[in-house]
């Protein structure tokens, strides 16, 4: 298979500022990430969450009350995105012919990446017909592992403060009930949700330093003046953690982003400006219909 597979290793994180970068981010924006496209794709992600949903209702038998939610989330969010890119499954049940070959396409590109797990390099692929792959746009970095992160993060959060936890089911029962399940539709409904959801952003970033940037020319950041090409890694950990911009900073505390003040425009866990992620919109869409 590999005289098939030949890959441009540059992704929209790790390009330059340009023409280049502009077409990768354009197509990013466009053909995934554009709120067209998510809407469009719901029915997808609606499947993997209830996917898992069935899951945990199953491990959560009289004979099992230890469930391991780490490698589900994984799951859960790289299905996701694959299925999003590829119309296929790489954890997922799928026996056929085609799944088997997804998996093993997918398995030689990313050790031909160098990577040690396929979460932490997706390719852009589209299935077409005859089990052939056809490069898109070059590659979307690993959403897939900060989102599972992420999850990770909030359920221990919630876990860790039974208050809150209590909080959170009280507003999904006063507005979705217990007839249903709650849909990713629902999420704006649901503000506390989304409290917890950023307040857990806040507390652990998944990637606590940002994508490190590099300065196209001489520049000042800060008091400091930086060479052209100098590399800046950006603490997000550290700064939402300061005791001048935050209140009580170390506390899990949902409710600091009820207040209707500016709590949430000082949350940089997906980076700022034009080189901030692509994904964050799925990303949120995903934490919070799954959590909910």
């Amino acid at each position: 298979m590999s005289k098939h597979i030949g890959y441009n290793y540059t992704t929209v994180t790790q390009a330059p500022y340009g023409d280049h970068w502009r077409n990768l981010r354009r197509i990013g924006a466009v053909e995934i990430f554009s709120a067209h496209r998510l809407n469009a794709l719901l029915p997808i992600r609606r499947e993997e969450v209830r996917r898992l949903v069935s899951k945990l209702a199953a491990a959560g038998s009289p004979h099992r009350r230890v469930v391991e939610l780490k490698s589900l989330f994984r799951e859960l969010t790289f299905d996701t995105m694959m299925r999003m890119v590829a119309g296929k499954r790489f954890y997922g049940d799928g026996d056929d012919r085609g799944s088997r070959e997804f998996r093993e396409v997918l398995k030689e590109v990313v050790s031909l990446s160098g990577a040690t797990n396929p979460a932490d390099f997706v390719p852009v692929l589209r299935w077409i017909d005859g089990g052939k792959f056809e490069k898109t746009v070059g590659h979307v970095v690993a959403w897939t592992d900060t989102s599972a992160v992420t999850l990770e993060w909030a359920m221990s959060n919630l876990l860790n403060h039974p208050d809150i936890l209590v909080k959170a089911r009280e507003e999904l029962d006063k507005q979705i009930g217990q007839e249903r399940m709650v849909d990713e539709l629902d999420i704006s409904s649901l503000p506390y949700l989304q409290n917890i959801i950023s307040e857990t952003l806040r507390l652990y970033p998944a990637a606590p330093l940002l994508v490190p940037h590099a300065s196209s020319e001489d520049c000042v950041v800060g008091g400091y003046h930086l060479p052209r090409d100098t590399l800046l890694l950006v603490n997000a950990w550290v700064i939402h953690r300061d005791p001048n911009l935050w209140e009580d900073p170390t506390s899990f505390r949902p409710e600091r982003y009820g207040k209707g003040g500016n709590e949430s425009c000082k949350l940089i866990a997906f980076g700022l400006g034009r080189r901030s992620c692509p994904g964050a919109g799925l990303a949120q869409r995903v934490v919070g219909f799954t959590l909910g």
